[in-house]
């Protein structure tokens, strides 16, 4: 096969410059197709319009009907802004930065599907499943419990899908899933002059999960289908390190010590039951449901091994708790060149309003969609996708001790974001 030699180039290319943020509830990521985007992640199940399928939901992948890859980019501008922000270190108020934080990126997605038989089809994806990047001014009046917190995946997806008969299909994958993390915030260190100093505390490790999909064909016009992501654990081992102590600091304060570090963590798992009815030749509607396990995310805690270090861990209280989306969407067929879609979306939050931390600021989002495809040729098409989330308010107001001094945040939240994606779809001949 004449494009077997390059695929693997293809498919990582749009890693190179990857970067974390994705815009689902908390630092999940629907966003791995700009054609899926246009219709707000509704019919994510059933669609089998483009490769992307292969990550949605393996046992459409015979449906296809022959080798098809997919390149997506869906770029995110976020606007986040922070009133009423106060901070308070020993009972007393201090002084600082009340700007909310930067959060942009671009999240790739590549898609390939090959069938072997018209019953038989196997796929490959590389995903962005989970993101996260809230990066505050180093003066931030939340410095002491966030300055950058950053959480990088890429998924390699492997899948297969079998066609029983003309009604169901069936399909299983496996998942490697390589996560990084990077969790910063200030530190006072009171003497010999009382001065603020950066953590840099990071880890990485490989995961690995599966997940299974079913494709029921009621009729003609109307397709169920159901997908199903396992949890995915992670042991992250990495190193926290102290930014900035002067030799007499670290004469004054021996625990301040670097040291290597890991934590536990597990990302959850995910069901999702999508529709799709063909009401006309033209006119596709979409429906999606999905229910999301946080609930094993009760907290984060980071353990130190270097026997000096005092505290022996840090530990960031969460207790997320389960969470839907629901969706719906639909396509319009102009013309044999022109499709366009949109879409609207309720995404609940999984955080606890008591435990809402400064990293994750998250609330209850509402999406409104738009979308194209272009038919440029047989083998060719393009899509474009835009989504306007508007988060609802959100408030939080944390405190903690750290070296016996108690350290308090509070500040309201109010957020939109904007997502733009690209996608190039190639037909190969069979």
């Amino acid at each position: 096969m004449k494009y077997s030699k390059t695929l693997l180039t293809i498919c990582l290319l749009p890693f190179i410059a990857f970067t974390s943020q994705t815009f689902a509830a908390s630092f999940q990521s629907l966003e791995q197709s700009a054609a899926i985007l246009g219709t707000a992640d509704a019919g994510t199940a059933t669609n089998t319009d483009n490769a992307s399928i292969e990550y949605y939901n393996p046992a459409g992948m015979p449906l296809v009907g022959h080798p098809i890859i997919s390149l997506s980019a869906i770029g995110v501008l976020a606007n986040i802004r922070t009133h009423n922000a106060q901070a308070t270190v020993g009972g007393n108020p201090i002084t600082g930065s009340s700007k909310g934080p930067k959060s942009h990126g671009i999240m790739p997605g590549v898609h390939f599907i090959q069938p072997i038989s018209d019953r038989f089809a196997w796929g490959f994806g590389v995903t962005v499943p989970f993101g996260l990047e809230t990066i505050y001014p180093k003066d931030s009046l939340a410095r002491y419990f966030s300055t950058t917190s950053k959480i990088s995946t890429i998924n390699l997806g492997l899948s297969a899908g079998i066609r029983l008969n003309d009604k169901l299909s069936v399909g299983v994958g496996f998942d490697a899933e390589k996560m990084w993390a990077e969790l910063d915030e200030m530190v006072i260190v009171p003497s010999p002059t009382t001065t603020d100093v950066e953590t840099d505390e990071t880890g990485q490790d490989w995961g690995y999960g599966f997940n299974f999909g079913i494709l029921y064909q009621m009729s003609p016009a109307f397709r169920l289908g159901l997908a199903v992501r396992s949890p995915i654990k992670h042991r992250l081992q990495g190193s926290s390190k102290f930014i900035g102590l002067t030799p007499a600091q670290k004469a004054l304060f021996p625990e301040l010590v670097d040291s290597d570090a890991f934590a536990n963590i597990t990302l959850p798992g995910s069901a999702t039951l999508s529709a799709q009815y063909n009401y006309s030749p033209r006119w596709v509607w979409y429906g999606d449901v999905q229910f999301t396990k946080w609930d094993s995310l009760k907290d984060l805690t980071l353990h130190f091994t270097n026997p000096l270090r005092n505290p022996k861990q840090s530990t960031i209280i969460l207790h997320y708790h389960n969470a839907w989306r629901a969706s719906i969407g639909q396509s319009y067929k102009l013309n044999n060149k022109w499709t366009l879609r949109n879409g609207f979306t309720f995404d609940q939050t999984p955080t606890d309003t008591t435990y809402k931390t400064a990293r994750i600021p998250d609330a209850n989002r509402f999406w409104i969609t738009l979308g194209a495809n272009y038919k440029y040729s047989k083998t060719l098409d393009f899509d474009a996708g835009y989504a306007l989330i508007l988060f609802a308010h959100s408030h939080i107001n944390r405190s903690q001790t750290i070296g016996g001094l108690p350290e308090t945040y509070s500040a309201d939240y109010r957020a939109y974001a904007n997502l733009l994606g690209f996608q190039v779809n190639y037909h190969f001949a069979s």
